[in-house]
């Protein structure tokens, strides 16, 4: 069964996702702090989609965690489908250089940065249709 791990310190923004994932044939892994979104990763079990948050807790959890698969840390995320969360515009601008700056790590169509939160449950939606095509009844 494919996972998804869903990371957002906010409730309102991993439940509908939750409710989402219900409809597909995936695992929901979900992480509420920086902590529970490493011990995630480093479980060595592949996703084929993160939903972060870049900031957990008023902590910047994006960077960090994309430089860490960029340097090859999480060999079992190469091929996962990112779909990075920030209201922040320079936070997002720091996410946008970086992933820039590792475009050879990462599939450009695989990677999307959402400008508000407010935007999370469409593009979700649509990233499930996309890569678990299937719903069930």
């Amino acid at each position: 069964m494919k996972r998804v791990l869903v990371c957002d310190d906010d409730e309102k923004y991993r439940k509908p996702v939750r409710h989402i994932a219900e409809c597909y044939p995936v695992r929901l892994v979900e992480a509420a702090t920086f902590a529970e979104l490493m011990a995630a990763a480093e479980s060595g079990e592949p996703f084929s989609l993160v939903i972060l948050d870049g900031m957990l807790d008023g902590v910047n959890t994006s960077i960090p965690f994309v430089e860490r698969v960029a340097a090859g840390c999480y060999p079992h995320l190469e091929d996962a489908m990112f779909l990075l969360v920030s209201g922040d515009d320079s936070l997002r601008k720091q996410e946008y250089r970086l992933l820039k700056e590792n475009w050879e790590k990462f599939d450009p169509a695989n990677v999307l940065v959402l400008e508000e939160k407010g935007f999370l449950f469409r593009e979700a939606y649509k990233v499930f249709k996309k890569l678990f095509s299937n719903p069930s009844p």
